[in-house]
């Protein structure tokens, strides 16, 4: 009687405290994901309500490769027999810019501009320039405010996926996932936030986020290949308690059914030499 009243006790113990466990580990994401989210709201109105005037030097590398594929002959019983081996890069451009930005917000008004001061290494100063690669840089200072202001939360599904130290400071990873409901912003990201004060580090945009892209699936000699995509951006700067970006990365790529990846287009943007004019907004303090 007393082995089997033990037994039915390991049993209870095995099969019970794991769903106890689950259950409390869960109602605690949820306390810490509605605790960040809270903090990222009001970091987003921050960054809608503040008056801005800067400028800084905003540095483009773009490089896209073109391929060829790699064929290696070999001696067989048959003869000779050619055998692709994967793909070579045949031939590769580059070219680099370098811009004076400024970005002006007053009440409502918000506009941004450009100079081309460089191309190639080359002197110019061309004014109102556009910008002559795939960037996604129009007002990306704005970005986390599409995710997390109060607004947007009601249109988004949240879910903590990682944790990472970033500058000697704990921040935790969400994924923002667009609901039904939600048809005018069809974003899906990965956001590294800091617990302390909710502002956003980075930002991690997934495919399905970015215009024009159309994911394909091409056949060549050496198999399969699928198009994708990574689009990052980081915000490194940090003034008046509001955080400014300091790199963009965009990188697209094939990838191989055995997940080896050839880059087709890589364009890397820093941001640098900021000089702020006006970062002002109602509360005097950060958080």
């Amino acid at each position: 009687m007393k082995k089997n009243l033990l037994l039915l006790m390991a049993l209870i113990f095995l099969f019970v405290t794991p769903q106890r466990t689950s259950l409390m580990c869960s109602q605690a994401d949820e306390a810490k994901l509605s605790e960040i989210l809270n903090k990222t709201a009001k970091y987003c109105e921050r960054v809608k309500s503040i008056a801005l005037f800067y400028v800084c030097q905003e540095e483009i590398r773009d490089k896209a490769n073109f391929y060829s594929v790699a064929i290696v002959t070999r001696t067989t019983i048959y003869g000779q027999e050619e055998v692709p081996l994967g793909l070579r890069i045949r031939r590769t451009r580059s070219n680099s810019y370098l811009y004076d930005y400024q970005l002006n917000k007053k009440g409502e008004d918000l506009s941004e501009q450009r100079i081309l001061l460089k191309k190639n290494g080359k002197e110019m100063h061309k004014e109102n320039a556009e910008l002559e690669v795939k960037s996604k840089s129009k007002y990306i200072i704005y970005g986390p405010v599409g995710f997390l202001s109060r607004y947007w939360q009601d249109y988004f599904d949240y879910e903590i996926i990682g944790q990472k130290r970033i500058e000697k400071k704990k921040a935790t990873i969400i994924k923002a996932t667009p609901k039904s409901n939600n048809e005018e912003n069809r974003n899906f990201a990965k956001i590294w936030i800091y617990e302390e004060d909710g502002s956003i580090i980075q930002i991690e945009w997934e495919p399905e986020s970015i215009d024009d892209y159309v994911e394909k699936n091409i056949e060549t000699f050496v198999g399969n290949l699928e198009t994708a995509v990574v689009w990052r951006v980081t915000y490194g700067i940090e003034k008046n308690c509001v955080r400014f970006p300091s790199r963009q990365h965009i990188q697209e790529f094939l990838v191989t059914e055995s997940d080896k990846r050839y880059i087709l287009n890589e364009t890397n943007t820093v941001f640098n030499n900021y000089k702020f004019f006006i970062v002002e907004y109602e509360i005097k303090h950060c958080p």
